[in-house]
């Protein structure tokens, strides 16, 4: 049997401390359990949503988290929480709420009676609204401990419980007060009906709601179709609509629309619904009577003989038309309806009538139009009175146009026409007199006086003799007397002889009248003034001189230019063969320069025959200015001298010469007028002038800068001061009728304005005038560059050269060819045309005359451009009125030469053309 162990002393001493140690690890672990929960749960404080504190046994606050002192009016978070005294807490947050008193009988009666639980709602000063929520602490055996509050913030909930509140009493009110009979059914039963729906059909509440709308209708029929059309898929719709007859307590049977609309809410169908009754008895009254009273004014209007139409205020477009209408304006009426002016009228007629409606409509006021023409589909242009009246509607907005229109067109021509016989009597340019058979005056129109000088009253009743002149003899108005007095008409030439003695041509119709019978009861003796065409004949003869003279120095210009194209081109041809500064190369150079001066001559010739303008380009002033005194003198009467002054200094102008020219023609001709009677001096002077500040002049303001300064002076009446501002506008004069245009002076100003010149005028009545004028001077050097020759280029393309003279066809075939280009020629643009027809690709320019036989340069160009859309063509000409450079470019012509042709210029146009 095993002995049993006995411990020592030492055993017993390490189970000791070996147990000493596990209560201590125990101990610890326990410990930091302990400090892992109240982290955690402090964690949880003050994580909360809610405020939280706890008050001990002692009334110490013991633990809180800061949102409980933030909802608890906003009070300071202390820094350590068990020295709070808890009346100190409370008094704080007493302060901070709206019911302090309240607030500290509640808390007082909590800590009497520390086992109670309690749940109230403290509103702050800051707007905050707490729900607290306070309980007991107890251990297990029931003692207390102390006591926890947790607080709710609720602001938002109770200030939406306010808002709900708010909105559903303005709802109420609104359900209530509206004048739309409304009320609230479920499962088909009357909840609620507001005033306006029980005044309607003479209902209590008490005797509505709760009840079905059984007792509103005639039958149990009526009443079940009501309910099948205005609930059935009731939610699928969204609302329903049903028109029904409703009995009123009284019996009286209502005529209504109901409308259903179901009540929802966020979280869908409440089950009820909401229906407005609308009592439509009154409307439905009306719109019968209204609808009895169109027909019968229907029926009126319909049958009026004037159009009656109306259009909405919108598009203006035709809602109606009566039977008048249709006919005046020949359409049938549904073609009309939903139509516009511009549907049936010219654009100028509809843009009348649309603006005549738009003032109707933006005025709202009715206008009246005396006249007012339109274009019928099928008795063309009538003439009508119309009226057009704005329908406004209770807003006063329009709605509608009303129109009546009368159709005046018969009374409007017999009008017109007695009216136009009136004026063109009144009015005629003839004077007409209505003489009794015995040829004395009864009626003259106004021309009369005009013509014979008597005044109407002086010349009736007077016989038709007391016009005659000693021109003719009596047997030259026996004759006219038989004539007449035989029934037929008498025309002719007499001299007549006005009031004050002087004579004049009249060219004389007299035409006998008769009455229905056919007996003559009076003459009509129409005279027409021709003193002015007999003078005019004279002037047309002149006229006809000169225009012929025009015309046959355009043809021998025509003429020039082919030969000088032939003496020019080949002496260019043949200088280019000689030697340069030879003898030779010297002569060709003097054939060239009188074949550049005869060209020039022919230019002039060219301008005088169509009577255009020349180019502006740079000039001497001084030659032309000498030359245009050479003419003067063979113009101006020997009674005045002139006098010159003009300056051997050279003034170069950029201008056109036949405008200074005319600026020195007007100028010595009005100052020669006004030294016709007296004879005087004239005096022209033309120097340079350098201006080197501004000079105010009238009417422009010279610039710094070198003028050349030309002054016309005279020594005749002079110029009233009262006029001065008026002597450049057009058509004023001093002169007699007949003596001038008045365009004298207006001429010189524009031309001196467009000169970037000035004119200076000084006169003084009885003393003479003088006129100066400035054109600003262009840069001799910068001419000099601008007129350095250019370099001659060539080519080697293709070209075809039309031209009817033959000669000139060698002359362009020799200057093309020595340019390096291939050359084919044709004297006829018949065969031209056959060539580049039969091998359009061959060529890549054609030069063509424009004056040929057959068919002219532009007619061939245009016959050209149909095979060829993109061939580049160059017109050449020497005269032409039919065509000029503008309109050739329009033609698709890319180039344009004027004869005569030298090498430059047919070198340059080539290469400008084929180049683009």
């Amino acid at each position: 049997m095993p002995v049993p162990y006995k411990p020592t002393y030492e055993d017993l001493e390490k189970r000791i401390k070996s147990l000493e140690e596990e209560m201590i690890k125990v101990k610890q672990e326990k410990e930091d359990e302990l400090a892992l929960k109240e982290a955690f749960f402090e964690a949880q404080l003050e994580a909360s949503i809610d405020g939280i504190i706890v008050v001990n046994e002692k009334q110490e606050v013991v633990l809180a988290n800061k949102r409980a002192f933030w909802m608890a009016g906003d009070i300071p978070f202390p820094d350590e929480l068990h020295n709070i005294d808890s009346e100190t807490f409370v008094q704080q947050l007493a302060s901070k709420t709206k019911n302090p008193e309240q607030f500290l009988k509640k808390t007082k009666f909590l800590i009497d009676h520390p086992s109670e639980t309690c749940r109230d709602e403290v509103e702050f000063i800051n707007g905050t609204i707490i729900d607290r929520y306070t309980s007991p602490i107890t251990g297990k055996n029931g003692q207390c401990h102390g006591r926890i509050w947790i607080l709710k913030d609720i602001t938002k909930r109770k200030n939406a419980e306010k808002a709900l509140r708010k909105s559903e009493a303005t709802l109420r009110s609104v359900f209530k007060a509206t004048p739309v009979g409304l009320c609230i059914m479920k499962d088909r039963v009357f909840l609620d009906v507001n005033k306006t729906w029980l005044e309607n059909l003479g209902y209590s509440e008490t005797e509505i709601i709760g009840h079905t709308p059984r007792l509103l209708y005639e039958n149990d029929e009526e009443y079940a179709r009501v309910g099948r059309e205005l609930f059935t898929n009731l939610l699928e719709c969204g609302l329903a609509s049903v028109q029904t007859v409703h009995r009123r307590k009284n019996g009286e049977l209502r005529d209504a629309i109901l409308t259903a609309v179901p009540l929802q809410s966020e979280d869908g169908y409440l089950g009820m619904e909401v229906v407005s009754v609308e009592d439509i008895t009154e409307r439905k009254r009306a719109s019968e009577e209204l609808e009895n009273s169109e027909r019968f004014l229907s029926n009126i209007v319909e049958n009026m003989p004037d159009m009656i139409f109306v259009k909405d205020a919108r598009e203006l477009r035709f809602v109606r038309f009566n039977r008048a209408g249709e006919k005046l304006l020949g359409y049938p009426r549904d073609m009309l309806i939903g139509k516009n002016d511009y549907d049936f009228f010219p654009e100028n007629e509809a843009d009348f009538f649309t603006t005549k409606d738009r003032d109707v409509l933006s005025s709202k006021q009715p206008i009246d139009i005396p006249e007012e023409t339109i274009q019928t589909g099928h008795e063309g242009e009538k003439i009508l009175h119309t009226k057009k009246i704005p329908i406004l509607d209770k807003d006063g907005t329009p709605q509608y146009l009303l129109g009546i229109a009368e159709d005046i067109t018969e009374r409007k021509r017999g009008e017109k026409e007695h009216m136009h016989l009136v004026m063109a009597i009144e009015q005629a340019a003839e004077a007409v007199f209505i003489c009794e058979p015995d040829g004395t005056i009864r009626y003259v129109n106004p021309v009369c006086k005009r013509m014979t000088g008597y005044e109407k009253d002086e010349i009736i009743g007077q016989p038709l003799q007391i016009l005659k002149s000693d021109k003719h003899d009596e047997a030259f108005f026996r004759n006219i007397g038989d004539t007449i007095s035989n029934g037929e008409v008498w025309s002719g030439r007499i001299t007549n002889k006005r009031k004050d003695g002087t004579l004049y041509e009249v060219e004389v119709t007299v035409s006998p009248v008769r009455d229905n019978s056919g007996a003559i009861t009076s003459y009509v003796s129409i005279h027409r003034d021709i003193t002015n065409e007999v003078v005019l004949e004279k002037s047309l003869r002149q006229a006809q001189k000169m225009e012929a003279l025009g015309t046959l120095a355009g043809g021998i210009a025509h003429d020039f230019n082919n030969i000088l194209s032939a003496i020019i081109g080949y002496t260019q041809l043949s200088q280019f063969k000689v030697p340069e500064g030879s003898l030779e190369s010297s002569y060709l150079g003097q054939v060239l320069t009188a074949g550049a001066r005869a060209k020039d001559l022919v230019s002039q010739i060219l301008t005088f025959s169509r009577q255009q303008e020349l180019e502006r380009k740079p000039i001497l002033i001084a030659p032309l200015i000498k030359e245009g005194i050479k003419m003067l003198r063979s113009s101006i009467p020997s009674t005045i001298r002139i006098k010159q002054v003009v300056s051997e200094t050279p003034m170069m102008i950029f201008a056109d010469p036949t405008q200074i020219h005319q600026v020195l023609m007007n100028l010595c001709t009005n100052a020669a007028h006004a030294m016709q009677e007296k004879g005087g001096i004239l005096d022209i002077q033309l120097v340079p002038e350098r201006v080197v500040r501004d000079k105010p002049l009238q009417p422009l303001v010279l610039m710094p800068g070198d003028y050349a300064k030309l002054t016309v002076s005279d020594t005749g009446c002079g110029i009233d001061s009262s006029v001065m501002d008026k002597i450049f506008d057009p058509f004023f004069t001093t002169k007699s009728v007949g003596e001038g245009t008045g365009l004298g002076l207006s001429v010189v100003y524009g031309i001196v304005r467009d000169q970037n010149g000035a004119i200076d005028i000084s006169s003084e009545p009885g003393k003479g005038t003088t006129v100066t004028v400035y054109f600003p001077l262009t840069e001799t050097e910068k001419i000099i560059q601008e007129d350095m020759p250019e370099r001659i280029s060539g080519g080697n393309e293709r070209i075809l050269f039309v031209d009817d003279e033959a000669t000139l066809v060698e002359l362009g075939n020799a200057i093309l060819t020595s340019l390096g280009y291939h050359v084919t020629t044709r004297t006829s643009s018949i065969e031209a045309l056959e060539a580049f027809r039969s091998r359009p690709h061959d060529f890549d320019l054609v030069i063509t005359d424009m004056t040929m036989p057959n068919m002219r340069g532009d007619h061939l160009a245009k016959e050209l451009l149909k095979i060829k859309q993109d061939l580049p063509i160059v017109l050449c000409t020497g005269f032409s009125e039919i065509l000029s450079e503008a309109r050739a470019k329009d033609i698709g012509i890319r180039g344009f030469i004027m004869k005569p042709i030298t090498v430059k210029d047919i070198a340059k146009a080539v290469r400008d053309v084929l180049d683009k």
